[in-house]
Order: structure tokens, then sequence, then C-alpha cells
């Protein structure tokens, strides 16, 4: 079996690997709230609902994604 070239993280290399930080500006929802989350789905209402490690679905309602 030959394997295609390595493609490059390097930034600017045009790559679906190279690295940026498109997500440092992103707000973070539940930060220290939440232990192992997982998955994430909005609602047509836009609220944020996520699946824990341990089995729970947490809501957080919109605009301002705090926790029911």
């Amino acid at each position: 079996l030959k394997m295609g070239e390595t493609q490059s993280a390097a930034p600017g290399s045009g790559t679906p690997y190279e690295l940026d930080n498109r997500l440092s500006a992103a707000d973070q929802i539940g930060l220290g709230e939440l232990e192992g989350p997982e998955d994430v789905i909005l609602d047509r209402d836009d609220h944020l609902y996520c699946g824990t490690r341990h089995g729970e679905i947490v809501r957080f309602f919109a605009p301002d994604y705090v926790k029911s």
C-alpha cells in the first residue's frame, strides 16, 4: 500500500490541516459547568443542547447561553 505525501500543517500552506487561530475569539459556553462535554446541537430557537460523559443532556438558553 503506497500512501500519499503527508500534507503540511504550517500556517499559510493552504492545506485542510493548516494551523490557524479562527476559534481564538469564540465565546466559551459552560466553561467550568460541564464535565466531559461532547456533541452539541442548536434547536430552532437557538438554544444549545450538549451531552456529557455521564449521559446527561444539558440545555443552555439563547441568546446568552445560560444553563437551564
